[in-house]
């Protein structure tokens, strides 16, 4: 679960991934039933709930945000996302010079095809932009959606006493043989009172350095499901960069968004 920014140049996406959903595109549709069994799993739940919780989440099917980050003062947003959770079915959008890269797959079987510009790209770049997609979606979602994913399969959840304090309490996040790069380590502070996530530390895997960011910019979204929380902002501590996943929305979409690359979000 890794990103990797350099603001003076272009985002690489490295980040390794465990949602469950690589496997089973209904994620988030079988979890409202959620028992906590220890420390970690109360801290990690109290974090979903403060994000909606389980059986709003298990009910609200279409997803639509950007990711983006702020290079020199400029905002600039690398990918724009709509997926459609009780299907799978995803839609990633980026631009790079003259070139709108719009690849329509399936977030569970991987499948799907790449246009440049409306038109199918070349058939031996097909597998590698699908890939990249798949990436994408991993990456992106993981910084928009890390507090409802802690229960997904592969998920190692431990609690970090050392780390806690009156106002906040630490989980530290491993991973099993899934994802991307499953040598990864998250621990995510959690505020008592409300659930809030403020801030994460990673270390990647093969890194020596960890890296934290403050999860800031939270907004209320209302569903027919009932008031999602989301953090729409991630920003370094000492305010030089930030990362966005913002443009958040929950549309009542139909088929055309997911088979059209015409159509635009």
């Amino acid at each position: 679960m890794e990103l990797r920014i350099t603001m003076a140049g272009v985002l690489l996406m490295a980040i390794s991934f465990v949602l469950s959903s690589c496997q089973n595109p209904n994620n988030g549709y079988e979890l409202p039933g959620i028992v906590a069994a220890n420390m970690a799993d109360s801290v990690a739940l109290r974090a979903y709930d403060g994000f909606g919780g389980p059986q709003m989440w298990a009910d609200v099917p279409v997803l639509r945000f950007d990711f983006g980050f702020d290079r020199e003062g400029q905002k600039t947003v690398a990918r724009r996302h709509l997926w459609n959770r009780a299907t799978g079915d995803y839609r990633v959008e980026w631009e790079q010079g003259d070139t709108s890269t719009v690849v329509l797959f399936n977030v569970g079987t991987r499948e799907g095809e790449a246009y440049f510009n409306g038109t199918p790209a070349p058939a031996g770049l097909q597998e590698e932009l699908v890939q990249r997609a798949h990436r994408g979606f991993a990456n992106d979602t993981y910084w928009l959606l890390m507090p409802i994913k802690m229960f997904d399969d592969g998920v190692r959840r431990s609690y970090a006493a050392d780390s806690s304090t009156d106002v906040e309490d630490v989980v530290h996040l491993s991973f099993g043989e899934v994802g991307y790069t499953p040598g990864d380590q998250y621990w995510v502070w959690v505020r008592k009172s409300d659930g809030r996530v403020t801030r994460w530390t990673y270390l990647l895997e093969g890194r020596d350095t960890p890296r934290t960011w403050m999860w800031d910019g939270y907004e209320e979204y209302d569903t027919e499901a009932g008031t999602v929380r989301l953090s729409n902002q991630k920003v370094a501590p000492d305010g030089s960069s930030t990362l966005y996943t913002d443009a958040i929305a929950f549309p009542a979409t139909t088929a055309e968004m997911f088979e059209d690359p015409n159509s635009r979000l």
